[in-house]
């Protein structure tokens, strides 16, 4: 609203306040001017209205508002299952960073940083090391007839290659290749002469018409630690400025929404006559290079750039990792707690069977529905305190999409089914972590087998280990069973003065643990 002289900016407010009873849009306000809009900026107020002094701070506000509900919405989605990474890939990368280190190597070679993306199934592009031009000639003869080359400069103390010449491309022949090995090495112990220079690197050329040069990072920041990011790539990284980043550990949801943020994904969906990009193959490198930061906190710094990428995948075609020794463990770094692996086991049932056991997984959303499913009404309505025919799709993903730090919660798998969830038990603790409820619930088929028993034992175990001082929860009074064995393993139980179909449970676990 601007001031006139024939208007009443008062009056405009209240009939705007009015009219706000018979809707319920969010809706934002800006009434213009000093003295004679502070009435009815102040009427806004007391009628719980958003009112700015300018337009852009509406806007702001609106657009803060629409942020906030879109990330509500985002964290109601179920993401897919991620791959598990390769079984070795910890070993290999961990002896790579060790060798560097105790060389006292800031930087990796390019070689080893490649080896470090390949160990984790990033696609690379093929890089030998030469140490001298006739090893690099021999290099190039084991790339296939025909293949173009790359050779690089391999150095510790030259990081960027291309701003100093120690690169030349579209090399045909494995004569060419020396030639230019032996130039550049010439050269960069003239220009640099007090560089390390351990020789080149012989690179398959990636000719990918159409493709698109990105990059994707990993950086530490002070107070969040772990960052992962990814943008527009190239020589003119900084100039474009074109980047988004995200904390790990992440997931498609994740990975997708930190694409979109970038001006390049528009290109990257396609237009005309240019195909997609492969964005399941994008997604794998950015959740990779998060699970990296959380593998190895020695890792301080990585790029990848240019990471090509089309509708045939993606390959790094350059990486730099630089390292650093620590003593604290990966997790310890990150803002967002990762998801516990260690924590995964098995529970010994009562004819001693094994039932596997792990904690919830946010991909976990349509196997927790499916076991409630499965679960007979009456075995909800004591999990719930009140009658449900099924799950609905955001209270599964409220319950499996937790935050590790405060909350956990420890699945029961069907050993003939993995896929299949038998047995829930979830912990939230208060702020103080002193405290906690839990709530457990067991598939009704598996009832009788000890398997409620053990998840319990499991949820006190765990809240004893973080050191949680109270285990408590509510029990419908007719939930007979429950209460027997919150008994049994030694929980107090008295009834709820203010609702007597209520049960109170309490056990303290100072005890337990002792």
């Amino acid at each position: 609203n601007c001031p006139t002289a024939i208007a009443d900016s008062s009056e405009a407010a209240q009939a705007i306040t009015a009219k706000l009873t018979q809707g319920g849009k969010p809706v934002f306000t800006s009434w213009l001017g000093d003295g004679g809009a502070r009435a009815a900026r102040q009427h806004f107020r007391d009628a719980g209205v958003p009112t700015y002094d300018t337009a852009e701070g509406a806007v702001r506000a609106y657009m803060h508002a629409v942020r906030y509900g879109r990330n509500q919405q985002m964290l109601m989605q179920t993401p897919p299952a991620i791959a598990p990474e390769p079984e070795d890939a910890r070993d290999r990368v961990g002896k790579t960073l060790k060798k560097a280190l105790d060389e006292g190597r800031p930087w990796l070679t390019e070689v080893e940083a490649k080896s470090v993306l390949e160990a984790y199934s990033i696609p690379i592009a093929r890089t030998v090391a030469a140490a001298t031009a006739a090893e690099a000639e021999d290099a190039a003869r084991q790339f296939s007839f025909g293949d173009r080359v790359a050779v690089k400069i391999l150095s510790k103390d030259i990081t960027h290659k291309s701003d100093v010449g120690g690169v030349v491309l579209n090399l045909e022949t494995p004569e060419q290749t020396r030639a230019a090995a032996e130039s550049m090495l010439e050269r960069m112990r003239q220009d640099f002469p007090d560089a390390a220079i351990d020789g080149v690197s012989v690179q398959e050329m990636i000719l990918r018409p159409g493709s698109y040069e990105l990059i994707v990072g990993l950086s530490e920041d002070p107070q969040f630690g772990p960052v992962v990011l990814f943008g527009q790539g190239g020589k003119a990284v900084e100039v474009i400025g074109d980047t988004a980043m995200g904390l790990p550990p992440l997931n498609p949801i994740l990975a997708s929404e930190m694409i979109r943020e970038t001006r390049v994904s528009h290109l990257l969906r396609g237009y005309r006559d240019e195909m997609p990009v492969d964005m399941e193959a994008l997604q794998h490198v950015l959740i990779t290079v998060g699970r990296i930061a959380i593998d190895h906190p020695q890792i301080v710094e990585l790029d990848i750039n240019p990471l090509i990428a089309d509708a045939k995948g993606v390959v790094a075609l350059d990486a730099r990792i630089r390292v650093q020794a620590t003593d604290a463990a990966g997790e310890d770094r990150l803002a967002i707690r990762p998801y516990p692996q260690h924590l995964e086991g098995a529970l010994a049932l009562r004819d001693g069977a094994d039932v596997p056991v792990r904690p919830i997984k946010p991909e976990d959303g349509p196997a927790l529905q499916q076991m409630f499913s499965a679960t007979n009404q009456d075995d909800l309505r004591l999990r719930f305190f009140h009658a449900m025919k099924k799950i609905p799709a955001q209270l599964a993903a409220r319950l499996t999409q937790i935050d590790y730090a405060r909350e956990m919660a420890f699945v029961a798998l069907n050993p003939a089914d993995r896929g299949e969830l038998i047995g829930v038990v979830h912990l939230s603790a208060d702020a103080d972590n002193t405290e906690a409820e839990y709530s457990v619930l067991v598939r009704s088929d598996w009832k009788g087998a000890g398997l409620g028993y053990a998840l319990m034992q499991a949820v006190i175990d765990y809240g004893a280990d973080r050191g949680i001082q109270r285990l408590y929860g509510e029990v419908l009074s007719d939930n007979q069973a429950m209460i027997a064995m919150c008994r049994d393993l030694g929980f107090a139980v008295s009834r709820d003065p203010d609702d007597p179909s209520i049960e109170r449970v309490s056990l303290d676990l100072t005890k337990a643990a002792a």
